[in-house]
């Protein structure tokens, strides 16, 4: 099955919001664990219309303060860039919870996310159909 106009959207928008997560220099892993099991991320994916209308620098700022109001601080990543492995690993997931009809939190639950991760160089030349696939066999817990 072939992700709608409207999945898609919400991909490329949490992408964005993952290269804004770099640029804040946030640990990659830790923010994308963090960002699936949200209250942010699950109003993007059940369609919530007044959060799908807002800007990536909205939803990143609700995260944080989501994050805030839990007490919750956040890794700083190394040095390296990851701003490509981040917007790829934004829109991937997202692709992946639309695909499979599975939350974020059960995305995060079942696979090696850093794992994942750290394929960026061989999985972002794949689909995301055939990227999933290998994935799948490759980082079940």
């Amino acid at each position: 099955m072939m992700l709608d106009i409207n999945e898609k959207a919400i991909c490329r928008k949490v992408a964005n919001v993952f290269s804004l997560a770099d640029e804040k220099n946030y640990h990659p892993v830790e923010f994308t664990c963090r960002w699936f099991s949200s209250k942010t991320a699950k109003l993007l994916y059940e369609f919530n219309l007044n959060e799908i209308a807002q800007s990536p620098f909205y939803q990143i700022n609700s995260f944080e303060k989501e994050m805030k109001d839990i007490g919750y601080e956040f890794k700083m990543k190394s040095e390296a860039d990851y701003k490509d492995v981040m917007y790829w690993s934004g829109y991937f997931f997202s692709y992946w919870i639309f695909d499979e009809k599975i939350s974020g939190e059960e995305l995060i639950e079942k696979y090696n996310i850093e794992g994942i991760m750290k394929c960026y160089d061989t999985y972002h030349t794949l689909s995301c159909k055939n990227a999933i696939e290998n994935a799948r066999e490759e980082y079940l817990k």
